[in-house]
C-alpha cells in the first residue's frame, strides 16, 4: 500500500478536509438520475473514497487485510449494525499517511480489526490503540477464516438477534460477494462452509440459525447443506447470474434510490475488493450491488446493465466503484444514456404541462380490524413497500399512530398494522390511510385518501384462512396474528395420520415476527401465517393435515381465544 512521509500529514490532513468539503451533496432543485463513478488510484485508495463519500462522518470503522477476501467478507454485516464503512489494510507494521487521514476526516473514535494478527499485525494495532479506540474481532488461530468468521457471526447475533444466517462458500469470494450486502443490511450473519462440510466452529456460533445457502451444488453440495437443514436460494451458471437471482429473491426488500455497481472479479483472489468495500455502502441504504465489468462475459454484461436501467428511475443514484479497469468505460456510457433519457422525459413533461398524463391513482380497496392488536389494509395495486410500511401513512383519530408496526403481505398488496398493545375494545375508531404517501410499486400512482370507521370488538377465535402447497413447502395463512410459541412445534401437527417429525420438518414464520402485548399483561409473538418445510417434495394428490393436536399447546390469538383442532384437506399437483 502507497505511502507518504509522516511530517506531510497536517498539510495532507488541510486538503483532505477541503476536498471532503466539496464532496458534500449540494440539495438538486429537482430530482434526476444520476450515474457517478468512485475510482481510485487502487483498492486502498478506492475503500477509503467510498468510505468518505457514502459514510461522509463514521464513528466506527471496520478494518480489514485488503488482500484476502475471507474476513471482509465476514465483516460486512458487522460493518452494518455499527454503520461502519469498510478500510483495507495490507501486511503493513504501521498505518499509512492515506489511512489516518480517513480516519481522521470521518471522525473516527473506534476501530473494529477483524481477522487475526497474521492478517493485520498487532504492531499496526498497537500504533492505532495510541489515538483509537480498537477492538479486535478474531476466532482461533488453529480455526483459519473459519474462527474468524464464527466470531464475527458471534458478535452480529448478539446485536442484531437474527434467526437467520447466510451461508457461502469459504473456499472462494464469488457468490459471496452477491449477497454480502442483503445479508448486511437484513442483520444477518455471513456463514462459511466449503465442499465437505460446515466447520463445527461455524456450526457452534449458528446453532438454532436458519439457513439460507448461496451457491451451486460445486461449491456448496446437497450433503453439506443437509448437515445444518439449509435452503439453497440461489445458484446460477456464474458469479455474475448468481448475483440477479439474488437480488430478484430479495427484491421486494431492495431500496432502488441508490444502486452501487462493482467488479465482480475473474479468477483472480485479489479481484474483490471494490465489492466487497461496496458492500457495506449498499447496506447502508438497503440498496442493490450489482456486479458487472471485470470478468463478464457479453450476456452477463448485457444482463447486468438491463437490471440496473430496469430499476432507473427519476431520483435514483448509480455508484460505480472502481476504475475503468474493473468497470469498462461502456458500461458507464450506457447507463449513463439511460439516466440522461430519463432526465429529458421529466424536463419535456414540466416544459409542456399538456403532455403530463392523468394522474391515476392507487385504490384502498377495504380496511378491516382483525384484533384489538391488528389492522389490515388492502390495496388495488402491488404497493411501495417501503413507503407502504412508514406509519406516517396512516391515522387513527387524525392522529399519527404511536408503538406499531407495518408489514407487507408476500401479495404485495395487503399490508398488516400491527400494536404492541391492544386497542381499547368495545370502542370506534376513525382510521385513515392518508392522500399521496403510499405509492404503486411499478407505476408511481398515489393511494387516494381513504377513511374507515371501525368498530374494535374481539369475541371471534381465530381461524385458517388457507392451506397451500408449494413443493415441500405448506404454506399456512391465519384470520388474524397468532401466538408464534406453539405453532413452532412440529410434532403439533399430523399429516395424514403421522405426526410430523422435527428431524424432516422445519417450521417458520411468514413475514416478520410481531412482539406485543396480550391481555393478560404477558409479552408474546404473533404471527399471520407460517410454512411447513419438508426435507422432500411432498407426493402428488390430496393430503389432510391436522391441528392442534397437543391439547397442552393451545394456539391462542391475543385475547387468549384458542384456534380450534381442525383438519384441512389441500391437494399437491
Amino acid at each position: 500500500m502507497k505511502k507518504r512521509n509522516r511530517r506531510a500529514l497536517v498539510s495532507s490532513f488541510v486538503t483532505t478536509f477541503i476536498l471532503t468539503s466539496t464532496l458534500v451533496p449540494k440539495t438538486k432543485a429537482k430530482a434526476a438520475a444520476t450515474v457517478e463513478r468512485m475510482p481510485g488510484a487502487d483498492r486502498f485508495v478506492t475503500a477509503q473514497n467510498v468510505a468518505k463519500q457514502a459514510f461522509g462522518r463514521a464513528e466506527n470503522i471496520v478494518l480489514v487485510n485488503g488482500l484476502g477476501y475471507a474476513d471482509a467478507v465476514s465483516a460486512a454485516p458487522l460493518a452494518k449494525i455499527l454503520d461502519a464503512p469498510i478500510l483495507l489494510i495490507d501486511n503493513a507494521k504501521e498505518p499509512s499517511i492515506d489511512l489516518l487521514e480517513t480516519l481522521w476526516s470521518l471522525g473516527t473514535k473506534k476501530i473494529y480489526i477483524v481477522g487475526g494478527q497474521g492478517v493485520v499485525s498487532k504492531e499496526l494495532e498497537a500504533d492505532l490503540t495510541k489515538t483509537y479506540s480498537v477492538e479486535r474481532v478474531a476466532g482461533n488461530s488453529k480455526d483459519g477464516r473459519y474462527g474468524t468468521n464464527a466470531a464475527v457471526a458471534k458478535k452480529v447475533l448478539e446485536k442484531t438477534k437474527a434467526t437467520t444466517g447466510i451461508l457461502v462458500s469459504a473456499e472462494g469470494y464469488a457468490d459471496a460477494l452477491s449477497v454480502a450486502s442483503i445479508a448486511a443490511s437484513k442483520g444477518y450473519p455471513i456463514l462459511f462452509g466449503n465442499k465437505s462440510e460446515v466447520p463445527n466452529v461455524v456450526k457452534e456460533a449458528s446453532k438454532g440459525l436458519k439457513a439460507m445457502a448461496v451457491g451451486g451444488e460445486g461449491v456448496l453440495p446437497d450433503k453439506v447443506l443437509a448437515g445444518v437443514s439449509a435452503e439453497r436460494i440461489a445458484k446460477g451458471v456464474d458469479r455474475f447470474s448468481t448475483n440477479l437471482k439474488v437480488l430478484d429473491y430479495f427484491k421486494d426488500e431492495l431500496k432502488f434510490n441508490n444502486i452501487f455497481v462493482a467488479a465482480g472479479g475473474d479468477d483472480s483472489k485479489h479481484k474483490f475488493a471494490d465489492a466487497l468495500v461496496a458492500s457495506a455502502a449498499a447496506a447502508k441504504y438497503g440498496s442493490p450491488l450489482v456486479l458487472n465489468g471485470l470478468g463478464t462475459k457479453e450476456e452477463s454484461k448485457t444482463a447486468a446493465n438491463d437490471y440496473i436501467k430496469g430499476k432507473l428511475g427519476r431520483d435514483t443514484k448509480v455508484t460505480i466503484i472502481g476504475g475503468a479497469a474493473s468497470i469498462d468505460a461502456f458500461i458507464e456510457s450506457e447507463l449513463k444514456n439511460k439516466a440522461e433519457e430519463i432526465n429529458s422525459s421529466i424536463i419535456n413533461n414540466e416544459k409542456d404541462p399538456d403532455k403530463k398524463p392523468v394522474t391515476e391513482y392507487m385504490n384502498v380497496q377495504s380496511i378491516e380490524a382483525l384484533s384489538l392488536h391488528q389492522i389490515k389494509v388492502v390495496f388495488n395495486k402491488e404497493v411501495n413497500k417501503d413507503l407502504a410500511e412508514n406509519l406516517i401513512a396512516y391515522q387513527i383519530d387524525d392522529k399519527n399512530l404511536l408503538d406499531a408496526e407495518a408489514k407487507t403481505l408476500d401479495d404485495g398488496k395487503t399490508v398488516i398494522i400491527t400494536f404492541k398493545k391492544a386497542l381499547k375494545e368495545g370502542s370506534t375508531i376513525r382510521f385513515k390511510v392518508r392522500e399521496d404517501l403510499i405509492r404503486a410499486k411499478n407505476t408511481e400512482d398515489p393511494v387516494k385518501e381513504e377513511v374507515k370507521s371501525l368498530t374494535l370488538i374481539d369475541k371471534q377465535a381465530p381461524t385458517v384462512q388457507n392451506i397451500e402447497s408449494k413443493g415441500n413447502k405448506i404454506y399456512i395463512n391465519f384470520s388474524e396474528g397468532i401466538s408464534y410459541d406453539a405453532l413452532k412445534k412440529v410434532d403439533n401437527f399430523k399429516l395424514d395420520g403421522d405426526i410430523l417429525d422435527s428431524s424432516k420438518v422445519f417450521i417458520e414464520p411468514i413475514g416478520e415476527i410481531s412482539k406485543v402485548i396480550d391481555e393478560n399483561g404477558a409479552n408474546i409473538d404473533i404471527v399471520n401465517g407460517i410454512v411447513l418445510k419438508f426435507s422432500t417434495s411432498l407426493d402428488k394428490g390430496q393430503h389432510t393435515l391436522l391441528f392442534p393436536i397437543d391439547d397442552s399447546l393451545k394456539i391462542v390469538d391475543t385475547a387468549n381465544l384458542s384456534l380450534g383442532k381442525d383438519a384441512y384437506t389441500f391437494e399437491v399437483k
